[in-house]
């Protein structure tokens, strides 16, 4: 199994592009988002190290610490 820190960049990644993809719908050419498994091995762990650093991020830590709480 995956760590969490990946699956959470890589279902940001996918609905990221979902959204992008959203965007063209009105275009005429058939257009596919671009899946996480296509992407370099770079390109994929530059994204697990951005989700990384925003999770480590004390503000996002604590509303995320405070909503659990709320649940």
């Amino acid at each position: 199994m995956k760590d969490l820190i990946e699956t959470m960049a890589e279902r940001h990644y996918d609905a990221w592009q979902r959204k992008i993809l959203g965007r063209y719908n009105f275009s005429k050419t058939s257009l596919e988002p671009k899946k996480w498994s296509s992407l370099r091995p770079t390109e994929r762990l530059e994204l697990i190290e951005a989700m990384r650093l925003t999770i480590a991020d004390q503000e996002i830590a604590r509303a995320l610490a405070e909503r659990a709480e709320g649940l």
